[in-house]
């Protein structure tokens, strides 16, 4: 009887614990970039809009780390100040002048749901020469929830490192002026 009570005793001590260990909410995902083991805080993002590039929209997008500020000057012309991580993709898209949901797929081509460029900078600064490694494969997956945009990339560099990123937030839009 002793043995049967230690083990109905312990059972509801085990269930209190467990059952008090539930998460109210899921915590969102951090922005980053990662290469290898190594990971980088992503904290802004800006979007130039190229439209009538063959049978899809281009689109270049542009991350950067804290260290980096990205405004747009008086003239309305995007301007980066400061030293931090610099990540870049020119992804084609179905709608001019938007990031449509979907998956992305590296590819030598101007496609719909294409990425055909990406590249990044550990140590990006404005002016001067930078080391640029290519991401050389991958997929990116974008869904979109009102205003957000959520962003995943999967995928290797030139090197063969492994290259992952999530950035989630609002994107930032600028259409350059083209001279004609």
């Amino acid at each position: 009887m002793k043995k049967l009570q230690s083990i109905i005793t312990m059972a509801l001590i085990a269930m209190t614990l467990f059952s008090g260990c539930k998460k109210d909410k899921d915590e969102p995902e951090a922005n980053y970039f990662k290469v290898g083991n190594d990971s980088y805080e992503i904290s802004a993002n800006i979007n130039y809009v190229y439209e009538g590039i063959k049978s899809a929209s281009g689109i270049e997008m542009n991350f950067v780390g804290p260290g980096i500020d990205l405004s747009l000057d008086g003239d309305g012309i995007p301007k980066w100040d400061g030293t931090d991580i610099a990540v870049y993709f020119n992804i084609f898209t179905n709608t001019a002048g938007i990031i449509d949901a979907g998956t992305y797929e590296y590819a030598d081509t101007y496609e719909s749901f294409t990425f055909e460029y990406g590249d990044y900078c550990l140590q990006y600064t404005d002016g001067v020469s930078n080391t640029y490694v290519l991401i050389t494969e991958g997929t990116i997956t974008v869904t979109v929830d009102g205003d957000i945009y959520d962003f995943s990339l999967t995928g290797k560099d030139e090197t063969g490192a492994d290259v992952k990123m999530h950035y989630s937030g609002e994107f930032t839009y600028y259409t350059p002026v083209i001279a004609k």
